[in-house]
């Protein structure tokens, strides 16, 4: 721990120094491994005092917001069958009431979201998130991989020939997904 509040100083640091937003991730691959995040946004209660929780310690360590990068609603770890349904009105919730309380204090609100068709179908509310979220970071970055058995492009623009279906795992879906979903700021990696 005094690693990272050591890190967070620096990195303010040049926050302060260079006119940088800076912003705190909560999640990624590991850190999504069971029911913790869906416990967390399916209880009302739980959400207020994590957000309560998160502004002190945005607050504490002047962050300038929070990305938001749990792996995944309904689908933990891309198991669409591991977690409830209720996880995709519960995340959309979860991010409106994070952005009401964000916006008071002018800080960025943003998620890492899986560019799979069947998780975005099964665990986001695309139009909800697009109006409340600054942007979204949709991790293009392994739609092919060592899993294939075979070599690709990691994240096409478009389908190959040979794919089973022509709108899976492309980067042109994922932009027909959310742009016109009302999504405003779309980054892919």
């Amino acid at each position: 721990m005094v690693f990272a509040l050591e890190f967070y100083k620096k990195v303010v640091y040049l926050k302060k120094n260079h006119g940088l937003k800076v912003t705190i991730a909560l999640g990624g691959w590991n850190d999504s491994l069971g029911p913790k995040y869906s416990n967390m946004v399916n209880n009302p209660a739980a959400r207020a005092k994590f957000i309560s929780h998160v502004i002190d310690f945005i607050e504490k360590y002047e962050f300038d917001g929070l990305d938001l990068d749990w792996e995944y609603p309904k689908c933990w770890q891309v198991n669409c069958d591991k977690g409830p349904a209720s996880d995709k009105e519960a995340f959309a919730a979860f991010v409106r009431e994070l952005r009401e309380a964000f916006n008071p204090r002018g800080w960025l609100l943003s998620a890492a979201v899986s560019p799979s068709k069947k998780v975005i179908d099964a665990g986001y509310d695309v139009p909800s998130l697009a109006r409340d979220l600054d942007w979204i970071a949709v991790m293009t970055y392994d739609y092919h991989g060592h899993w294939d058995k075979k070599t690709g492009h990691v994240s096409p623009m478009y389908a190959y020939p040979e794919q089973e279906f022509d709108y899976f795992n492309t980067v042109s879906m994922i932009v027909i997904k959310f742009v016109f979903n009302g999504s405003h700021m779309l980054l892919l990696f």
